[in-house]
Parts: C-alpha cells; sequence; structure tokens
C-alpha cells in the first residue's frame, strides 16, 4: 500500500460488544483491481468485490484507535459483518479516493431519447444514519415502540440471493460502482 489512503465514517459500523468500529480506511484502486473488474468472466460479484475490499480496505477503528481487525477477518468483515449499506459506501468511497469526486454520466431520457450528461460529486454525497436504533440483535422502532430481533443484510447475504435468483443485474451494477 502506500497509495492515496483515506478515512471515513461508515453509516452503521460494526458493533462488538459495546465498541462501536466505524472509522474506515481505504486505498485507491490500482492495476491489479481494473484487471479483476475487466475479467471477461467473474461468476458472481464476490469473485471481484471481495477480493478487491479485502485488498484495499486498510483498516477499520473506533474512536479510541482500536482495530476491529484483530478481532474478524477482512473475508469475514467484507461478507458477513458490515451491513450492505456500509459495503456500497466503500464502494464509493473508494472510487472516490481512486479517480476523483467526479462521477460523469450520460443518461438518455426516456420520454424525448434526449441525451442527457449529468455530474454527480461524490465527495458531496449526504449520509443518513439509520432511523432505528440498534441495541445489540435487537431493532426498536421509536415511533411505534416496537422492538424485534434483528440481523443486518450483508453483503454475503444479498450474494446468497443472487446466486439463488441467477440476477446479473446486481453484478453488473457492482461492477459499474468499483469501475467507473
Amino acid at each position: 500500500h502506500g497509495g492515496n489512503m483515506s478515512k471515513f465514517t461508515l453509516p452503521n459500523g460494526l458493533k462488538v460488544g459495546d465498541k462501536l468500529f466505524n472509522l474506515i480506511e481505504v486505498d485507491e484502486i490500482r492495476g491489479k483491481h481494473q484487471n479483476m473488474l475487466v475479467n471477461p468472466n467473474p461468476k458472481t460479484p464476490i469473485d471481484f468485490v471481495e477480493p478487491i475490499l479485502t485488498d484495499l480496505i486498510i483498516d477499520l477503528t473506533n474512536t479510541e484507535g482500536e482495530s476491529a481487525l484483530e478481532q474478524v477477518s477482512k473475508k469475514d468483515l467484507i461478507l458477513n459483518k458490515l451491513p450492505i449499506q456500509d459495503i456500497q459506501f466503500i464502494m464509493v468511497k473508494v472510487r472516490e479516493v481512486s479517480y476523483g469526486p467526479d462521477y460523469l454520466m450520460d443518461m438518455v431520457c426516456p420520454h424525448c431519447d434526449k441525451k442527457n450528461n449529468a455530474r454527480l460529486d461524490l465527495a458531496g454525497l449526504e449520509v443518513f444514519p439509520p432511523e432505528v436504533k440498534l441495541e445489540a440483535d435487537k431493532l426498536i422502532l421509536p415511533k411505534e415502540n416496537i422492538t424485534f430481533k434483528y440481523s443486518h443484510l450483508t453483503f454475503g447475504h444479498v450474494m446468497k440471493m443472487v446466486l439463488e435468483e441467477g440476477d446479473s443485474k446486481f453484478t453488473d451494477e457492482m461492477m459499474t460502482t468499483l469501475a467507473s
């Protein structure tokens, strides 16, 4: 490593006991990662997202500087521990660190077929914290005052669904997030 590393605060983070690990440090995409993304035959997003993020996640710490990676492997963190929202956030931040905050898009109006150019400022995207309160494995809806057992939807859960459903659209969207 040693490229353009940056730290960001995850929307959710990883709770271990009473400690919240939500400060992520990521590195920029390099040639070997780009080669993984252009591989003509990735079977699933696990084939490229997990190894790329394993390489690009430098650390996950709490505000005291303690590392979650002393207690959990990067692979387990990516596949089973972090909510899918955090994985998506990390991918956007890796893209921002690697290629800059400007995300240029060409869109076609579905009504008139006019081509439009748009620019999205990735650094300016507002991230909203969850509107629900999490306590260990419970989810509390404050307005309704309802509590029930809760488990984050993880990248591993999503990949299991993709493999069962055979949905290639999700695979294409994951590749686009990292590569463009």
